[in-house]
């Protein structure tokens, strides 16, 4: 029993042993055999190179010129009370308001204090405005109020109305409000002087009181009031026209007047058409081309006309042209927010900006950083000469630049050359210095040598070359006629009033030569 048992184990192992011979040839020979074609949803591997190319790594990309010393921000961290901004203004003292959607803020530069003008809804600001006595007029949800000598005053009969924008025209003050009534008072915020209702409600073609969302003085002693469903209109003594030059469009977010008494509108408008409308003194309105869509508020300056769209940033426009559009992105955050709610020019010329996310503020004329490149080396600059007062040229590490004030462009013939120094010479003609020699801005190379720097003293032209020293240039800058110090390290020269003086690669500063 035992050596049949025996018997069967051994044949079972002999059958099992003789399976296992033949599948892992079988598995073997597969897996040396190309691989299956791809289905028809996949797509096929690239075959590996029987010489591999090895390839540079890309440079990181830079980011966006961080212009912090041009924009700051106040928002709910440095203490206001929401960071929805729909109104700014600024007293004669200097002090910032801002209204936003919980309270009135005073902001005097150091801190923040929050005010409620009245009641239950007056936190809601929406509207404000100085008058010329220093006096602040405040629109809010619920009433508009004066404040005088640090105490806020109601003005009489717009108790719970939402009074979005403020004229003050003289010895007057026009309010508008979200139900179609214009109310006009007494700009000297006497409480005793209610507010009375100025000409009739104004409904949209339907019948709907419409929102008034500003208020802009006429050249005839009128006033001119931009709504929300009925476009633009002229208000009289107790009548409502249409405005003559009208648009088309019946939603009017905001309406300014420019010192050349061009009338400004920002409208509804469709994802990538323009919202921003100019209207010439007695012409009629013009679209400005910019992808705006929608636009909330609009700031008429010095520098031009600023826009602020619902969704798209901030846009600049000069003359009747797009020069700029600022965003959250473009910024680094510089801009608070891509909705912006409302815009003030402050007495230095400062532009603040309302948003969703708090208050802007941006200096143009503040230090600004620009990229003039994407290749890292590019932006590593060397020198800078200014051409007409209107263009500028940067030497780079890899390359010459030229500027017109809107982008940077590559001159060319210098890609890839590292631009040291650029300097006029006495025949008229741009000198630059590389480390194969000395060029003109064509492009033409007059000298060889590691030229480093370019001085003139004396009705001479002169050249830091490094490994050479300093030495002048002929006066048809077509060669290097003779040398005035022999330092192998000088790496920079520079004329001075009476001598000219030089600088080795350890800052050693010398005297080369004195004017005779």
């Amino acid at each position: 029993m035992f050596v049949m048992r025996t018997l069967n184990s051994l044949k079972i192992f002999l059958i099992l042993l003789a399976i296992l011979l033949l599948v892992v040839p079988i598995f073997l020979a597969q897996n040396t055999s190309q691989s299956p074609a791809p289905l028809p949803d996949q797509s096929p591997s690239p075959s590996p190179s029987a010489s591999p190319v090895l390839r540079a790594p890309s440079p990181t990309p830079l980011p966006g010129a961080q212009n912090f010393h041009q924009w700051g921000a106040v928002t709910v961290f440095n203490g206001l009370p929401s960071d929805s901004v729909r109104a700014i203004a600024q007293t004669p003292d200097g002090v910032m308001w801002f209204g936003t959607d919980n309270g009135l803020a005073r902001f005097d530069g150091r801190r923040v204090q929050t005010f409620t003008p009245g009641g239950s809804g007056t936190e809601r600001v929406l509207a404000l405005k100085i008058a010329q006595n220093g006096d602040l007029w405040i629109g809010t949800q619920a009433g508009a109020f004066v404040q005088v000598e640090n105490r806020f005053q109601l003005v009489a009969g717009t108790e719970d109305v939402g009074v979005t924008s403020i004229l003050l025209a003289g010895h007057a003050v026009l309010l508008g409000t979200d139900t179609g009534l214009v109310f006009r008072t007494k700009s000297s915020g006497d409480p005793n002087a209610p507010a009375v209702i100025f000409g009739e409600p104004i409904k949209t073609p339907e019948g709907e009181p419409a929102r008034i969302t500003g208020l802009i003085p006429d050249d005839h002693g009128a006033a001119i009031a931009s709504t929300s469903g009925r476009g633009v209109v002229l208000l009289g003594e107790g009548a409502i026209n249409e405005y003559p030059r009208t648009i088309r469009s019946p939603f009017v977010n905001a309406i300014v007047r420019d010192d050349d008494y061009r009338v400004w509108l920002g409208t509804d408008a469709s994802k990538g058409e323009s919202g921003i409308f100019v209207s010439e003194p007695d012409g009629e309105p013009i679209r400005i081309a910019a992808p705006t869509s929608k636009i909330l508020t609009i700031e008429a300056n010095d520098d031009g006309v600023w826009a602020g769209s619902e969704r798209f940033g901030l846009f600049h426009v000069a003359g009747s042209k797009l020069k700029k559009n600022y965003t959250f992105e473009n910024t680094s955050g510089g801009l608070r927010s891509n909705t912006v709610y409302a815009l003030f020019t402050d007495r230095e010329g400062v532009l603040w900006i309302g948003t969703n996310r708090g208050v802007s503020r941006f200096d143009r004329i503040g230090a600004s950083q620009e990229t003039i490149s994407d290749i890292p080396n590019s932006n590593f600059i060397r020198s800078l000469y200014s051409l007409d007062g209107h263009s500028t040229l940067a030497g780079s590490n890899r390359g010459l630049f030229r500027s017109d004030g809107e982008s940077w462009k590559p001159v060319p013939g210098f890609d890839g050359k590292i631009i040291y120094a650029i300097s006029p010479h006495k025949n008229g003609e741009l000198l630059l210095g590389t480390p194969t020699g000395a060029f003109t801005l064509a492009g033409k190379q007059i000298a060889s040598g590691d030229f480093r720097s370019f001085a003139d003293f004396h009705s001479k032209t002169y050249a830091a070359v490094y490994g050479r020293g300093v030495v002048q240039l002929a006066p048809n800058a077509s060669d290097i006629s003779a040398a005035v110090s022999s330092d192998a390290l000088t790496t920079s020269i520079c004329e001075g009033a009476d001598r000219l003086g030089s600088a080795r690669r350890e800052m050693v500063y010398l005297a080369l030569m004195a004017k005779p």
